[in-house]
């Protein structure tokens, strides 16, 4: 039943968190494909010359200058897009709650150990069953 209510919280506090952060990445997204459709296309007149074969070339190859520096785990969250890091923070909630209820089922069976080894303890001491069940 717990998990129940957990699973449902996290689905909605999953879902609502993409209907929140869904339409600014979206206008993001439009941004870029408006900027990159804006740049200027090579001025030769449609023809291509010796020097636009190789521009391709050229610009595909990355320089050194252009590589990320920071790569330690919060450096690449903090450089990511907003719905990589919505369901990273989403994946570590869940982590998190997963984490919880083991722990909490844990505890939970090891007393339940404890019980049970405890009314076995009764049960062999007891000279009869109806003096054992009194006990127990």
């Amino acid at each position: 039943m717990i998990a129940r209510c957990i699973t449902r919280a996290i689905r909605w506090g999953l879902a609502a968190l993409l209907v929140a952060l869904l339409p600014s990445a979206m206008v993001h997204a439009q941004q870029q494909d408006s900027l990159s459709a804006a740049q200027p296309r090579a001025a030769s007149g449609g023809a291509p010359s010796a020097s636009d074969t190789s521009a391709p070339a050229v610009s595909s190859s990355v320089s050194a200058s252009t590589l990320p520096r920071d790569l330690s785990p919060w450096g690449m969250f903090m450089q990511a897009d907003i719905i990589v890091k919505a369901v990273m923070i989403g994946l570590a909630f869940a982590s998190l709650v997963t984490w919880t209820i083991w722990f909490a089922k844990g505890v939970e069976l090891a007393a339940a150990r404890r019980r049970a080894l405890g009314c076995v303890r009764k049960l062999t001491r007891a000279p009869t069953l109806d003096a054992a069940r009194a006990e127990i």
